[in-house]
């Protein structure tokens, strides 16, 4: 009975009515870049007793994201893209008054409250704990979840308003260096740079750039560049370079 409703971002708000019930959308948008403004949708979503679900995944670990202001209801992270972690780790943040009427679809020996008291096993009807920790119902993989811990704990040092600032500042650099070589790259908020060049196949220039070792991605046409604070000035030349070779329109 559910009913699944596309909205572009321009008619987002025109696409939900009383009967809205859940808004899912990414903060950033993995073809465009685009960065949507997630506290303003939140709100408008509550004053309609509306839930926000968040896809975090092409923006944490390079923008800064705190629940307390954006106040997503669900926050789903897979760690493989810009938390530089291994693929198949990943986190989930659950706001504390959904997970009073949010219950968990599976069950497992981690699901009671108190499944660590070994001596004294739990065999009724499990009971929660309040805290987000009932919805891992069975085992997890240890191993991934402890390599994405370390680069947590590394990018908290480095410290998430710093990583923010490096990856708008080289997102930016590289902008102006496309725009330069005729391509149309906007800046959409965030540090997803998403490039046409008027009549090239943006699938056969990430190819070629790839046989370059130059690693960036097509997307629904676009030219996506991801640079992260480890990148620097030099990537960037090459980059640069490597379009000028690449594409004919990029040497004039």
């Amino acid at each position: 009975g559910v009913e699944f409703r596309e909205a572009p971002w321009e008619r987002l708000y025109d696409a939900i009515d009383a009967r809205t019930r859940l808004i899912a959308i990414s903060e950033v948008n993995y073809s465009t870049g685009f960065r949507a403004p997630v506290a303003e949708i939140s709100r408008f979503a509550h004053e309609r007793d509306a839930r926000l679900f968040v896809d975090g995944t092409q923006s944490v670990g390079a923008l800064e994201f705190d629940v307390r202001t954006a106040q997503p209801d669900v926050l789903a992270v897979h760690a493989y893209k810009w938390m530089i972690s291994p693929t198949g780790a990943g986190f989930m943040y659950v706001s504390p008054d959904f997970r009073k009427s949010l219950a968990p679809n599976v069950a497992g020996w981690r699901t009671h409250r108190d499944w660590r008291n070994v001596d004294h096993l739990h065999h009724g009807m499990p009971v929660l704990k309040d805290s987000a920790e009932k919805y891992e119902g069975g085992g997890l993989p240890f191993g991934l979840i402890d390599a994405m811990g370390a680069v947590a704990e590394w990018m908290v040092v480095l410290g998430p308003s710093a990583i923010e600032a490096r990856v708008m500042e080289l997102a930016r650099h590289v902008r102006d260096r496309l725009g330069k070589l005729g391509a149309d790259a906007p800046d959409r908020g965030s540090q997803i740079v998403a490039a046409k060049f008027t009549g090239v196949d943006a699938s056969g220039l990430a190819r070629e750039l790839r046989a370059q070792r130059i690693l960036v991605a097509a997307r629904h046409g676009y030219l996506r560049i991801s640079p992260h604070f480890y990148n620097d000035d030099s990537d960037i030349d090459r980059l640069e370079a490597a379009l000028r070779a690449a594409t004919p329109l990029c040497a004039r």
